[in-house]
């Protein structure tokens, strides 16, 4: 298989990819920047564990054409599956069609909750094409002509508005069970989300029932844990802290993570403030999390 991955979470659905199809073959393939390193060595660290035979390779993202993303795929080892943020550039979705017709299977690597709003309200909620609606609407029959097969998705049953078929992530995927040691050492039962506007000492305050805690850190490999940071062994993302069972309640603003602590039987405490991230983006998360 081959995935082209742009975060840590991504991984999560990779794996989940790699554990459907039975697949022990996998390139990992990511945007060289200063954060390439970083994703690389979270991804091998749960890979060399299971015997999954990788290999690394960039690719620039951000300057892709739909010409030279398939004269990229030309030049690799015949692969069968292949794992796409499909949204994230132009030259990924416009090349669908391309790849099916060489019989690959293509699995969709979502952008959280916002693919689970259907897709022109995806791109609404994105902001993507401000200028002009005719080029919003293009966009929109690209989406419907050019679906991925797969979607191996977080916040299911929410169903992925770029792929055939959704499939949740697989079950109880813990990078490092180190984390799973520390927090039951330290009794943790919260989990903080911080971001949006929000940050450990807010959501605290305006919570001050919340005692046991701990809150992950974007791209460094410590976690803070009842208000001590500690350092890890690797990279640490939400999904992983809730996969250890000890979490009971998650405290948080509008993400893909209170979807997939819901459908754990977590409890979550949705907190909605001023921050800005988009109208359209604010109006259908919050709709579709009161559906759900």
């Amino acid at each position: 298989m081959v995935a082209f991955v742009k975060k840590p979470t991504d991984m999560l659905e990779v794996i989940s990819a790699l554990k459907y199809f039975k697949i022990k073959k996998l390139f990992i393939i990511s945007h060289k920047n200063s954060r390439f390193k970083n994703l690389l060595a979270y991804a091998k660290f749960y890979l060399i564990k299971k015997n999954i035979k990788t290999t690394y390779l960039y690719y620039d993202f951000v300057n892709s054409t739909k010409k030279k993303f398939i004269e990229y795929l030309e030049k690799l080892e015949e692969f069968k599956y292949i794992a796409l943020p499909l949204n994230f550039n132009r030259s990924f979705y416009t090349s669908v069609s391309n790849l099916k017709q060489k019989n690959k299977v293509i699995i969709a690597i979502s952008e959280g909750i916002l693919d689970g709003l259907g897709k022109f309200r995806f791109l609404l909620a994105k902001q993507k094409y401000k200028s002009f609606m005719a080029i919003k609407m293009l966009a929109y029959f690209n989406y419907i002509f050019n679906e991925a097969d797969y979607c191996f998705f977080s916040c299911y049953p929410v169903e992925s508005a770029f792929a055939k078929k959704t499939l949740p992530v697989a079950k109880n995927i813990i990078i490092d069970k180190q984390i799973t040691k520390l927090l039951r050492k330290n009794k943790v039962t919260n989990l903080i989300i911080q971001g949006r506007g929000e940050t450990i000492k807010s959501i605290k305050k305006r919570y001050p029932e919340i005692k046991s805690y701990c809150s992950t850190i974007k791209w460094v490999k410590k976690i803070c844990i009842n208000d001590k940071i500690y350092k890890t062994r690797n990279y640490v993302i939400a999904e992983e802290i809730i996969n250890t069972g000890l979490i009971k309640t998650v405290y948080s603003t509008m993400s893909s993570v209170i979807f997939f602590a819901k459908k754990k039987g977590i409890k979550v405490k949705l907190i909605k403030n001023k921050f800005n991230y988009g109208l359209f983006s604010k109006y259908f998360c919050e709709k579709k999390w009161s559906e759900f």
